[in-house]
């Protein structure tokens, strides 16, 4: 039988391309796809957000994907802030990725 879902590996191991491929082969094949995450800080975290946006693959009601990776932080090295609410995140929009390194936060975190 065919399997009705793809857990997709998380978003910041397989590169963008990759992870739109195998969303694209799920749909191809009838499947609904989500992405998973490791808990990763603001960078990586915006490109699954992004790869999530530009997929039309997804099935985001049916199999949710773990986007609440700024709740497990106390600080990010990013800026903006990610704000989890009603259950969205929103897509950064700024240039790149939509976020910026906070050098005051690096430094804090810097081990030497």
């Amino acid at each position: 039988p065919t399997p009705r879902f793809l857990r997709h590996a998380d978003g910041t191991r397989l590169n963008g391309l990759a992870a739109l491929e195998a969303v694209q082969f799920a749909k191809a094949y009838g499947m609904g796809a989500t992405m998973g995450s490791n808990q990763e800080l603001g960078v990586a975290h915006s490109a699954v957000m992004h790869v999530l946006a530009a997929a039309d693959g997804f099935d985001l009601e049916a199999f949710p994907p773990d986007a609440a990776s700024p709740l497990y932080y106390v600080e990010d090295v990013t800026t903006p802030a990610f704000q989890l609410q009603n259950g969205e995140v929103k897509v950064p929009t700024g240039p790149g990725l939509g976020v910026t390194l906070d050098e005051g936060i690096l430094k804090k975190y810097r081990m030497t």
